[in-house]
């Protein structure tokens, strides 16, 4: 049986976090046999330092984070010495870059991101405008991080080859492995492939998920069904989002339940719901409705959906 340290600094399990990523991986992990030995969330927060850092570069009209500061890094490989001491394991994991890049860990790193922190520079709003500082500090914590990775995991050739070209990384030390379907556990393959059959062609309709209407590019999804309506198409818009104040008043929203409720009566695109209290995000037990007034019958949807982010 594989023994794996599972580290992250936030709560892995809660499918809230990083849009569920962390928790679908030990999800997984778990339902192939591996014993996880869970190193999360970590207790070491960024320094008031940081903090003061980070206003004062906003007054500045720039961007900066502590949590790629050398001295917090060292903190999460000091907490993690001290959690995973006496335990056996045989590889130490991490869902992401940061916290592994000042670890001294006894066993093989491995870690899975979907990009490298030179992939996100100016590709989202909040990673655009970042002060030098910041942007030393990041290519400084990733390259640490790769070099003492035995394996970085990424889903994409486009991330690979930063690791690569940008950061020097090793080949042999770096892989790529596509994010699979996030099928709930009620959920067949052969379901999967019967509703995709199963779908219906008259008219186009277009899903959004993101807890992030802005970073997500929200606006822009609404402009493209805008687009398609005006050129003749029969769309229909589904919107899992907190929203926005941009949000065309033809979007219909509501406020989501507190308890786990599938979002649509049937669909061709499945995630699953995992048990737990807070949901967070935006949802409704029927189809929200619609971009086209064009559009046909009201479709289905999920069975089960995320309600948690």
């Amino acid at each position: 049986m594989l023994k794996i340290a599972y580290l992250y600094q936030l709560d892995a399990s809660n499918p809230a976090v990083q849009s569920g990523r962390p928790a679908s991986i030990l999800r997984n992990l778990s339902a192939q046999g591996a014993a996880i030995h869970e190193v999360f969330p970590m207790a070491t927060q960024t320094s008031r330092l940081s903090m003061l850092k980070k206003l004062l570069y906003r007054l500045a009209g720039r961007y900066y984070r502590g949590d790629r500061e050398p001295k917090y890094l060292s903190a999460i490989a000091a907490e993690f010495d001290r959690r995973t001491r006496g335990i056996n394991y045989d590889i130490a994991f991490c869902p992401g870059s940061e916290a592994v890049s000042h670890l001294e860990a006894k066993r093989p790193i491995v870690f899975c991101a979907d990009a490298t922190f030179a992939n996100m520079i100016d590709y989202y709003w909040d990673f655009s405008s970042l002060s030098s500082e910041y942007v030393r500090k990041g290519h400084l914590q990733e390259a640490n991080a790769l070099r003492r990775a035995a394996l970085a995991i990424y889903p994409s050739e486009w991330a690979a080859r930063s690791a690569i070209n940008f950061y020097h990384a090793e080949p042999d030390k770096v892989a790529i492995i596509p994010f699979g379907a996030n099928l709930g556990s009620q959920n067949s393959r052969d379901q999967v492939h019967q509703w995709i059959a199963g779908r219906r062609h008259e008219s186009l309709r277009l899903l959004f998920v993101g807890r992030s209407w802005k970073r997500k590019g929200g606006d822009l999804v609404v402009e493209t069904a805008k687009h398609l309506v005006q050129r003749g198409l029969r769309v229909t818009l589904d919107v899992v989002s907190r929203g926005s104040r941009t949000m065309a008043s033809w979007i219909q929203t509501r406020r989501a339940r507190r308890r786990s409720l599938g979002i649509f009566s049937r669909a061709p695109i499945l995630c699953s719901s995992p048990p737990g209290p807070k949901p967070t995000a935006w949802h409704s037990p029927r189809p929200m409705r619609s971009v086209s007034r064009r559009s046909g019958p009201r479709p289905g949807g999920f069975p089960r959906s995320f309600t948690r982010g």
